[in-house]
């Protein structure tokens, strides 16, 4: 939080900060996994209050994280958070034999990383990433898996809908992006969502921040705009009627009528123009 407005400042330039610090926890991993592969170290667990990151072999053909050793690993306190979070892994790995997994969680990068996709390249797309980044590769050089790894996002805000299961798209030279292929939902609500990809990256919730209608509320919007549209007819001829008698009509009743039809007016142009702009809550 204390680098927030740095941040920011980076990704409204559009740099690749995130995308630089995505990379470099991965290369920092690659080089772990190859130690351990080779038995120089043991199993690496690094727990603070941004992020968790883990590095070992399994033996037993599971992944799960976090585990009792992730959480047991924490001399300073910092994981309160992992263990109240309901963001999971589990990934399958009996089809690739005795592997070194790398697992990094980022709490919340939300006011860090774009929020840019493969279907729309700016950033100011309305779609923010609602939840932690899962990060997980392993030393198998496989691009697919055999089995689906399955993962459980815990949003960060609740009442998003829409939500897509994205992994992050490295581009050489250029600005990467969002993208679903190999990736899908397998269940959402306000507070979760499970997805099941079937190669290894860096991945995240998109969701969107407005509230989609559903066929009842589309009914009442139409019979809103409807009676509202009738009704403000009906004020305009009002108004009309008004200026060509108002030498016969003219009196502190008429000004009155006058005002209160101008403010019905004015309250249903408000109405119909801001009834769906729901990103502000307030």
């Amino acid at each position: 939080m204390e680098n927030k407005d740095t941040w920011l400042s980076l990704k409204q330039a559009n740099k690749n900060t995130s995308e630089t610090l995505l990379s470099s926890i991965d290369e920092f991993g690659s080089g772990l996994r190859k130690r351990i592969a080779a038995e120089v170290i043991g199993n690496v667990v690094i727990v603070n209050k941004n992020c968790v990151f883990e590095v070992k072999k399994v033996t037993d053909g599971i992944v799960k994280f976090p585990d009792n050793q992730t959480i047991q690993n924490d001399n300073q306190g910092d994981n309160t958070w992992i263990v109240q979070s309901k963001s999971r892994i589990s990934l399958n790995t009996t089809a690739l034999g005795e592997v070194v997994v790398t697992i990094v969680i980022y709490k919340d990068m939300n006011g860090i990383i774009s929020s840019r996709t493969s279907s729309n390249r700016s950033s100011h797309k309305e779609d923010i990433v609602n939840g932690p980044i899962i990060s997980v590769s392993i030393s198998d050089n496989s691009t697919k898996l055999v089995s689906p790894i399955h993962m459980t996002f815990e949003h960060g805000q609740k009442n998003f809908t829409n939500a897509t299961c994205n992994f992050w798209m490295f581009r050489p030279e250029q600005l990467g992006y969002w993208d679903n292929d190999g990736c899908k939902v397998q269940t959402s609500n306000d507070t979760i969502t499970v997805c099941e990809c079937y190669h290894l990256t860096n991945f995240a919730v998109l969701m969107s921040p407005f509230v989609e209608a559903d066929e009842n509320t589309r009914g009442i919007r139409i019979v809103s705009i409807v009676g509202i549209s009738v009704s403000s007819l009906c004020l305009i001829l009002t108004i009309i009627v008004f200026a060509r008698l108002w030498r016969y009509v003219r009196s502190d009743r008429s000004i009155l009528l006058l005002n209160l039809i101008t403010a019905l007016i004015i309250s249903y142009g408000i109405f119909i123009g801001g009834i769906d702009r729901t990103e502000n809550k307030a």
